[in-house]
């Protein structure tokens, strides 16, 4: 989309779902239904206006709407109506629950929260601790439910539809909203961790996401001809800037359904005809375990792209599927920096770097060397090669952090855009020009990546450090053979307490505020913890020796992939996965220091 005059997403919308030649063409895929852009554009309109109505009753401060559900045609619906209203979408995470949901709710100021009966319990089980909202702000999108009966209070979405169609009028209902909304408007919320242990909300304006949309159409060569197919939850970034966006602005498709399968992943290519896949993290790896011995050229699909397969990993999926690319990228919800793999980039890396990314070292804030590999493919010089990855260059497209100055502050110090994620680099050549080829490690300090989010110690620290055993405990990310990190915990127990796995298994799978992606899957246990000088837990030298065998003599315990205990981590089961990151291309990721 090349209109210069159009500057917002609502205005996209409107236009798509207008004009002749893209109105009555589908949009949206959704199981069994579609929905064309004349479709979309009325549901949104539709929406916007009870929006509208809802705002004009509760007169907020802000004009902001949650989300809490599952991957659900009313969730796009909604961000597009918000688009249209001039409101603020806050995209709740699904793996929040008790007081952390309840944070994210408040925090966001949600005038409204949408969810489903999926996580109706989880919103009832905090509900009379809000003072934002209470259960008649809440709708619950009970479309599709056969038993539409809701517990006192709460109301359907359709009825709140219905209910503003008979206020406004069939007529005033169905007209679109004459709002003029600013292009810095902020449209979306989109979570990820804080600095202080609750979730930052990065804030994304319509000019950001069609400034993305604009350098991921040209990367991927999405054009209306293409499907995109979205395995991430609406509310991840990886959704909405490398699905929703590019198929809306484009006039293409977005394929999806409520939560992924891998075992669907390949009817569903096939059923809506879909040309791109968007992943982070683990999607890659479930598939290619659930087509094991099949080989199908016979589909549309010829560009994945995100971030978190290993070279292995992207080979096998380009030759299962028949796909030209792999586009495996480094990147973050942030937009502060960018880095895409291309046809002819070295396999592992996440490809050359732009002249403006470059690497500093935590120890002495000094740019990093070149890394020297091995004839067997390892790092030898960990310490001098690997670093923060800053944008020396300026903030791109980051626009800061919702009502936190603080950590805004410090991603941009300078008026660089650090990263907070730790790489490495190698030589090589592009185009016949020289280049570096950058290779990611992990996160600073006290992050933690997995399953394609990003997270913080110190919450999980929190809550590991209730477990009556223990009387210190350190929560660091290890390498994993799959993609991103596993999380491990090192404790120093309580005098004359001794460590149950079974028990301690029992206790972070009950409590209420550890989500599954938190639970450690690796416990060490210690005499005592390293500490800085200042007296605070230092885990850089856990992290360097992580679980390898070969370093220490701790007792140490794992949790294998559907395990129900945690049970002892041996030399025999160190080797065993020193052998699968061999299989899977990331040997390196071994080599901590």
């Amino acid at each position: 989309m090349n209109d210069g005059n159009i500057t917002t997403i609502g205005q996209v919308i409107k236009q798509r779902g207008t004009d002749s030649r893209h109105k009555d063409r589908v949009f949206m895929y959704f199981e069994d239904e579609r929905l064309t852009f004349g479709d979309y554009l009325d549901s949104c309109t539709r929406y916007a206006n009870m929006l509208l109505r809802v705002k004009a009753e509760k007169s907020p401060e802000h004009f902001h709407v949650g989300v809490l559900m599952q991957n659900y045609p009313e969730f796009l619906i909604t961000l597009g109506a918000c688009a249209l209203a001039g409101a603020t979408l806050s995209g709740i995470n699904t793996g929040q629950k008790g007081a952390m949901l309840g944070r994210d709710i408040e925090f966001t100021d949600c005038m409204l929260l949408i969810t489903d009966n999926t996580y109706l319990p989880e919103v009832e089980a905090v509900i009379d601790d809000l003072a934002i909202i209470n259960r008649q702000d809440v709708l619950v999108n009970n479309f599709r439910d056969e038993d539409k009966t809701l517990p006192r209070g709460y109301v359907g979405l359709g009825e709140k539809l219905a209910e503003t169609e008979a206020v406004l009028g069939s007529l005033a209902f169905a007209a679109a909203p004459d709002i003029d909304v600013d292009p810095e408007t902020n449209l979306m919320i989109i979570f990820t961790s804080g600095t202080t242990g609750a979730p930052k909300g990065i804030i994304n304006s319509h000019k950001k996401l069609l400034g993305l949309s604009t350098s991921t159409v040209a990367g991927m060569n999405f054009t209306e001809n293409d499907v995109a197919y979205g395995v991430m939850p609406h509310f991840h970034s990886n959704s909405v800037y490398l699905a929703y966006t590019p198929a809306l602005v484009c006039a293409g498709g977005i394929a999806f359904r409520r939560k992924f399968s891998a075992s669907g992943f390949l009817p569903d290519i096939k059923k809506f005809g879909v040309t791109t896949f968007n992943y982070v993290g683990k999607p890659l790896v479930y598939i290619l375990a659930a087509t094991e011995g099949i080989v199908d050229h016979d589909n549309r699909l010829r560009i994945a792209i995100g971030n978190g397969a290993s070279g292995v990993e992207q080979k096998l999926f380009r030759e299962r599927f028949g796909l030209d690319w792999v586009m495996e990228l480094f990147g973050s919800t942030e937009g502060g920096a960018t880095v895409i793999r291309m046809p002819g980039d070295p396999e592992g890396s996440v490809g050359a770097m732009p002249p403006k990314l470059k690497l500093f070292r935590e120890e002495d804030g000094k740019e990093t060397e070149p890394a020297r590999i091995d004839e067997n493919g390892q790092l030898l010089n960990y310490s001098k090669a690997v670093g923060e990855i800053i944008n020396t260059g300026g903030l791109d497209s980051f626009e800061g952090y919702y009502k936190n100055e603080e950590a805004t502050n410090k991603k941009a110090a300078g008026g660089m855009f650090h990263t907070g994620d730790l790489a490495y680099y190698c030589l090589g050549e592009k185009d016949g020009q020289p280049a570096r080829f950058m290779y990611f490690v992990g996160r600073t300090g006290d992050w933690l990546r997995k399953d394609g989010e990003n997270y913080l110690s110190e919450p999980i620290v929190d809550i590991i450090n209730s477990y009556p055993p223990v009387f210190l405990s350190a929560v660091y990310g290890v390498p994993c053979y799959q993609a991103d990190e596993l999380i491990m915990v090192s404790l120093k127990l309580a005098d004359g307490e001794t460590f149950d796995p079974q028990d301690f298994y029992n206790f972070i799978s009950n409590h209420a505020s550890m989500i599954e992606k938190w639970r450690p899957d690796f416990v060490r246990i210690l005499q005592d913890l390293p500490q800085t000088e200042t007296i605070k837990i230092n885990p850089k030298d856990l992290k360097k020796e992580f679980y390898n065998l070969e370093t220490f003599t701790d007792p140490l315990y794992w949790r294998e992939r559907g395990g129900t205990s945690f049970k002892p981590f041996l030399l025999e089961d160190f080797n065993g996965l020193k052998f699968q990151f061999v299989q899977s291309g990331r040997a390196n990721q071994l080599v901590r220091g």
